[in-house]
Parts: C-alpha cells; sequence; structure tokens
C-alpha cells in the first residue's frame, strides 16, 4: 500500500491537540507546526482523518516539493506536475485546493512576486502563518558568502 504525505489544517493553537488526533488515527511521522500538521499515512488513513478528525479543517495530499526563488522556477514546477493523475478534463478545477509551505517571507519580494502569480490563478489566497527559520540556515547562508 502506498505512503502519502498530508498536511491537515487546524486554528491557530490547535497543532498539538490535532497531532495527538492524528495519531489515534493511524497516521505516522506527525509533525505538528503553524497552523496544521504535516503527517504520512495511505488513503485510508488521511479518508479516516476526514472523517473522523474533529480538529481538522481539511486533509491536503502533498503532490510534490520544489524550491522557487522566482515566479520561473514556479512556473518550471508546476509544469511538471503531472496533473491528469489529480484532476481529470471533464471534471472541475473550482473545488481544489494548494498547500504551499515556502522558504521565505511575505514581505520579501520574490515571495510577492510567486504569491501574486498564485492570486491570479485563484478565487482566494490565504497565508495560513508563519514560523522563524532555523539558526542553522543563517548559519549556511553566512559560510557560502
Amino acid at each position: 500500500m502506498p505512503i502519502y504525505q498530508f498536511f491537515a489544517t487546524t486554528p491557530k493553537a490547535m497543532e498539538d491537540i490535532l497531532a495527538d488526533e492524528l495519531r489515534s488515527l493511524g497516521a505516522e511521522k506527525v509533525k505538528p507546526t503553524t497552523a496544521g500538521a504535516y503527517f504520512e499515512g495511505s488513503l485510508e488513513t488521511a479518508y479516516r482523518a476526514c472523517l473522523w478528525s474533529r480538529i481538522a479543517n481539511r486533509v491536503l495530499l502533498q503532490l510534490s516539493t520544489f524550491k522557487v526563488a522566482s515566479q520561473d522556477d514556479l512556473y518550471k514546477w508546476v509544469q511538471k506536475l503531472d496533473w491528469f493523475e489529480h484532476l481529470k478534463p471533464e471534471g472541475s478545477f473550482a473545488a481544489t485546493m494548494f498547500f504551499a509551505d515556502i522558504e521565505g517571507h511575505p514581505s520579501e519580494r520574490r515571495v510577492q512576486l510567486a504569491m501574486e502569480e498564485l492570486g491570479f490563478f485563484s478565487t482566494e489566497l490565504k497565508v495560513l502563518g508563519t514560523y522563524r527559520a532555523s539558526p542553522f540556515r543563517k548559519q549556511m547562508s553566512e559560510r557560502s558568502a
């Protein structure tokens, strides 16, 4: 049975409670973060979380992970996704929701441009939250400079 990566959304300050609940529903490698929790499991696990979770608002399937430093990067990686694996040409795209966990802050110009680009194709664009970068990242950028 294939194992998938998911993200379950929840109101802020409920992340640890959500993580405990996801574990009780069979989720593995649960990692709470701002406004939700990452977890792994089968599709059955995700369905169970959708059906029985009292804390999660939504359960999102992670389609891919990639770094975006510019609008061009965003286009390149989105075009590489096999959309037909997830969407049918005769189906509706209206109820589809995407979750992006990005490196960068909404105040950075490159992030603003990428968000603006996403907003052009979306009816709603919401920042769930931000979290402090690891100090290790600062050390690595200082070493490479």
